[in-house]
């Protein structure tokens, strides 16, 4: 899709070194010749790296990268199982990318990226000061012009005396088909523009990187562009523009006389980028630093490639395509560590106290799920009904279920709050990890997990083995941040936003239970809770916005409680 992007993905992969390799698909069938005769006018320092003209899967690749301008979804799925990053990407697929980077050529309005950069752009310095009139031009417009912009400019130029041929200078790029040109001009055969840039006037090319050097270097824009399409990227950038393919010699006599449309065209502020920038950083630091922590499928049914809902520069939202789960991908983010500082410092900053400070109204809350709970559990004659807490923390839970004659037992990542809840509450607790280590006793007649579930990467997993865990007829309660709330409804990218960056699935009442039934559990009672009224449009009494909000069912949170009927589905 133009020698600039070839030359792009060519110096990238020069940059890595052996690890990368440049990918071509039926490139013979596309330009009528071979990937290596393709690029041999690009590579005049005979430094290529690996050139590939078809994709194995089964090669392990830690990373794709794909400058494809318009990549469709089944293009997209041929990735599927990889680390995609799409850079300037325009097309039907663009929603689907784990991730996306925008450059100034690629900025679109219609589905913000992740992370607007000039980072995959080698731009010049900027020069001081700019000349006015334009008596150096330039007319650049790729490496293959198909339609002869070259040409068709330089004779309208020509022939209504808007500029003398002294002062014109054209690009013949590597592909072009006319190689015979106007006397009088400066040809450039093939050159390295971007060293060359500041020693212009005006450069007359079409939307583009070029136009992206130029202004970086300083000198003035005017586009000339291939199609429609080239036009209207040419507008939202706020460049001057003469025409499709047939140029404008009156506009162009016109811009050229209004020098204050150049003044705030080389205003050196930066435009308002559509996505957090990352400026400063090099491709090389930037890509290894974005490699996904695990996997970007949909961590409750594994469907991939589902369109995002919000991007931030490390996480991407998505809503599964399948089952409708709204799931996190993150990248380049630490793992969080739940040791004291999560139950102390941290919980501290969120909610005013720390976790044993808010012990009591931990267990008063608590004591309301056991009864909920105790109503779906059977009568068992084997002696109390046992119960495992997912997630325990330091224990108000099973404080709570032991003083309603509950055998209950805990489980927690933290060697800390496991051991306070041994320690001082005098109950059964195993340090662990509840995907990966081997939980002690059970079957279990009750396990819950209250606000744990969102934090599994592997959501599917974890449900997977509360069914195993559980007799039949066992009771699986949890509690989950809700995307049907009100603060989600209000504004979901807001809500995403906010949401903690280890909360790797969003669930809401409506989906539970079709989710629930794929890993043998029948939904019997969804319990809808933190409402807000502070968080709805104000105008209204606080108690008539909470009285609707438990009508609604808008509160930002809720609890499901499921008995097991079967097995995973």
């Amino acid at each position: 899709m133009g020698s600039g992007h070839l030359r792009r993905c060519l110096g990238l992969a020069r940059r890595w070194g052996g690890d990368a390799a440049v990918l071509l698909e039926d490139c013979r069938a596309r330009s009528g010749c071979d990937a290596g005769q393709l690029l041999a006018p690009l590579d005049a320092e005979g430094l290529r790296p690996r050139i590939l003209e078809a994709f194995d899967p089964r090669e392990p690749w830690d990373l794709v990268l794909l400058d494809r301008w318009r990549t469709d979804l089944s293009a997209l799925e041929c990735f599927a199982r990889l680390p995609v990053v799409g850079l300037d990407e325009g097309g039907p697929a663009r929603r689907f990318f784990p991730y996306l980077i925008d450059t100034p050529v690629g900025w679109s309005a219609g589905h913000s990226p992740n992370l607007a950069s000039t980072a995959f752009l080698d731009l010049p310095p900027r020069r001081a000061g700019w000349n006015y009139p334009f008596r150096r031009v330039l007319l650049s417009f790729g490496g293959e012009d198909a339609a002869d912009l070259s040409g068709r400019l330089l004779d309208s130029l020509l022939a209504r005396g808007v500029f003398r041929a002294e002062e014109l200078t054209v690009v013949q790029g590597p592909y072009f088909r006319r190689t015979r040109w106007p006397a009088g001009i400066t040809v450039l055969v093939n050159p390295r523009l971007q060293p060359l840039l500041a020693g212009y006037d005006l450069v007359l090319t079409m939307f583009g990187l070029t136009a992206i050097e130029a202004l970086s270097a300083g000198v003035p824009v005017i586009a000339f562009n291939p199609s429609r399409y080239h036009r209207r990227l040419a507008r939202a950038a706020g460049l001057p523009e003469i025409g499709v393919r047939r140029p404008r010699v009156g506009r162009l006599r016109g811009l050229l006389a209004d020098r204050e449309l150049f003044e705030r065209l080389l205003d050196p502020r930066p435009p308002a980028s559509p996505a957090h920038t990352l400026e400063g950083l090099s491709p090389q630091a930037l890509l290894p630093a974005l490699l996904p922590a695990g996997s970007c499928d949909c961590p409750a049914c594994k469907q991939h490639l589902s369109p995002a809902v919000a991007r931030f520069p490390r996480r991407s939202y998505f809503r599964c395509r399948r089952c409708g789960l709204i799931y996190l991908a993150c990248f380049g983010v630490e793992t969080r560590n739940y040791g004291e500082s999560y139950f102390f410092e941290e919980y501290r900053r969120q909610y005013g106290r720390t976790y044993l400070e808010d012990f009591a109204a931990i267990k008063a809350s608590g004591g309301e799920r056991l009864r909920l709970l105790r109503r779906f559990l059977p009568r068992w004659a084997d002696g109390p009904p046992r119960l495992l807490d997912v997630g325990c923390a330091y224990g108000p839970f099973l404080q709570a279920a032991r003083e309603l004659g509950m055998a209950a037992e805990g489980l927690d990542v933290s060697a800390e709050a496991a051991g306070y809840v041994r320690e001082e509450l005098g109950i059964p607790c195993t340090r662990g990890d509840f995907l990966q280590d081997a939980i002690p006793g059970g079957p279990f007649d009750a396990l819950t997990m209250w606000y744990v579930l969102e934090h599994f990467p592997d959501a599917a997993g974890a449900l997977r083995r509360a069914n195993r865990l559980l007799r039949a007829g066992g009771v699986l309660a949890f509690s989950t941040p809700s995307a049907g709330g009100i603060s989600a409804r209000r504004s979901l990218r807001s809500f995403l936003q906010g949401s903690p960056t280890d909360h790797f699935t969003v669930w809401s009442p409506r989906l539970t239970r079709p989710l629930l039934r794929r890993f043998g559990f029948s939904l019997r009672r969804v319990r809808v809770t933190g409402h807000h009224p502070e968080r709805f449009p104000q105008g209204l009494p606080p108690r008539v916005l909470e009285a609707a909000s438990r009508l609604f069912a808008l509160g930002d949170t809720f609890e499901a409680y499921a008995v097991k009927t079967g097995e995973p589905a």
